[in-house]
């Protein structure tokens, strides 16, 4: 029985919609909870505010934070990739293109 050697991992690329779940998930609790009503629960500031006790204002501003942690987690995922795929076409020159197209008008 010969050994084999072991074959290097690709990681399977995320897309922005699974970014953007995790880092909705890894967001602190009271970022997490105003970005979510607001986006998918659709209410306002102010009925946060009230849902959550804390005045419109503060509302805004967490929200604010929230799209701040979240678009760099976006920017984060965006430059991970280009690194891993950097490395990957270091390792072997194919990697990253895409197949050649056949055929067709």
């Amino acid at each position: 029985m010969t050994a084999s050697k072991p074959r290097p991992r690709r990681r399977r690329a995320r897309s922005s919609a699974d970014v953007i779940e995790v880092a909705i998930l890894r967001l602190p609790t009271r970022l997490r909870d105003v970005f979510v009503l607001h986006r998918f629960g659709g209410m306002t500031y102010d009925e946060i505010g009230l849902h959550l006790g804390i005045p419109p204002e503060a509302v805004k501003a967490v929200f604010a934070a929230a799209m701040v942690r979240l678009a760099r987690a976006v920017r984060t995922a965006e430059r991970d990739e280009a690194l891993e795929l950097a490395r990957l076409k270091k390792r072997d020159p194919a990697a990253g293109r895409s197949a050649p197209k056949r055929g067709g008008l």
